[in-house]
């Protein structure tokens, strides 16, 4: 009778159980002609087992592994000093440690900021997002307010504050339950649940004034709004082309007339910046939308 299982199989896992023994320390590699010539295998069979151990460190927390530059083969990265995968922070976690050692007083080229986001770094974050994240940092008054925004965040308490939303005549008073800070393109939002509503709110750290600490606040979760969709009539269909526009639904195009669509508002800044873009040649139906692209633009020429 026939045994279960695959022809081989079990020889195919002592070979990979005495590679992975060999593959012991950092710098260390199996090559793929190697496994050839010494093994005496065809080289399909040594693809397949090259492959084999890509696929094992990809899964299993207790093995790194790297394939080789240059020719076929894998290796243990010479930053490993054992089995184990690299650790890795996410791309809020990178932000945040270059964040914290910028507040040390380590710049840029420091050779122990250079060591330990060598080793640490998210491979998401570069450089150039690293300077894009910090230059509104470096403004004393946003780098304050993101502090004593951390600090609530980290002890679970509510904030209140003085904001002027892209729709409100003037600044008026704003309590929320802060959930997370982000950035995006350069200007830092604390996303918070607004104690009024109950709704998902993003706030410029920018805009923020007079902030406190408020303990009458209890931490909640966000009920989101139900999706927004807005009407645009693009009088330059050349726009639909030049920027990107997820999720736009082309509703009619009649000549001279344009292209008039709809698309979700998604909240937050990004939809008024595409728009602004535009430079005037869309037509805005959703008025509160019009007015912040409005408010964008004259803050920008201002």
């Amino acid at each position: 009778m026939a045994k279960a299982g695959r022809p081989l199989s079990t020889e195919q896992t002592r070979l990979l159980v005495t590679l992975i023994g060999v593959l012991a320390n950092r710098g260390d590699a199996v090559v793929l002609s190697s496994l050839i010539a010494r093994l005496g295998i065809s080289e399909d069979e040594a693809r397949s087992i090259i492959d084999t151990l890509v696929n094992l460190g990809a899964i299993s927390p207790s093995f790194s592994i790297a394939e080789l530059e240059g020719t076929e083969g894998v290796s243990i990265p010479k930053t490993m000093h054992s089995h184990g995968k690299s650790l890795r922070l996410t791309p809020g976690e990178t932000v945040a440690i270059d964040s914290a050692l910028k507040r040390l007083g380590m710049f840029d080229d420091d050779p122990l900021r250079t060591s330990i986001l060598g080793a640490l770094a998210s491979p998401a974050v570069d450089e150039q997002d690293f300077r894009r994240m910090a230059h509104q940092l470096a403004n004393p008054d946003v780098a304050r307010r993101a502090m004593q925004c951390s600090q609530a965040l980290f002890y679970g308490t509510g904030l209140r504050f003085s904001y002027q939303g892209s729709s409100d005549a003037e600044p008026r008073l704003r309590r929320v339950s802060p959930f997370s800070l982000k950035e995006d393109e350069g200007i830092w939002y604390l996303e918070a649940t607004d104690s009024e509503t109950g709704l998902h709110r993003s706030f410029r750290l920018d805009r923020m004034d007079g902030i406190e600490e408020d303990f009458d606040i209890e931490p909640a979760e966000p009920v989101e709004d139900p999706e927004r969709m807005v009407e645009l009539v693009f009088c330059d269909p050349k726009m639909l082309e030049l920027l990107e526009w997820p999720r736009l639904e082309v509703l009619d195009s009649t000549d001279g007339q344009g292209v008039r669509a709809r698309i979700p508002y998604y909240g937050g800044p990004w939809l008024v910046r595409r728009l602004a873009a535009c430079g005037g040649t869309v037509k805005i139906a959703d008025a509160d939308l019009a007015e912040a692209v409005r408010a964008y633009a004259r803050e920008q020429l201002g």
